[in-house]
């Protein structure tokens, strides 16, 4: 890496810090930044309950369908309420790819 930069001028830096590649993940940081901002403006809970509530009606929906049986999720009515939306629908894809 470069120690300084003028218009004239460059000056490199000392071993091993010259040999460092490209520049730090500005971007990156600031674009975390704003997604934690939206995070808090929303609220960890709402966004909770709003996973909830999609679990809720995906769930409510699809056992409106005559040929789907959740063998897991009958036995256990609480597990019903405490599954991870995206691994059900892991679980979906699957299950219906190779039937």
């Amino acid at each position: 890496m470069i120690k300084s930069v003028s218009m004239n001028d460059a000056t490199w830096n000392e071993i091993p810090y010259k040999f460092e590649a490209g520049t730090p993940n500005i971007a990156q940081a600031i674009g975390l930044g704003a997604a934690v901002q939206y995070i808090n403006d929303l609220g960890v809970k709402n966004i909770h309950h709003h996973g909830e509530r999609l679990t809720k009606y995906a769930l409510d929906k699809l056992n409106q369908i005559k040929k789907l049986y959740f063998s897991s999720l009958k036995k256990n009515k609480k597990k019903f309420e405490k599954i991870d939306m995206t691994n059900f629908l892991n679980y979906l894809i699957s299950y219906f790819c190779f039937l």
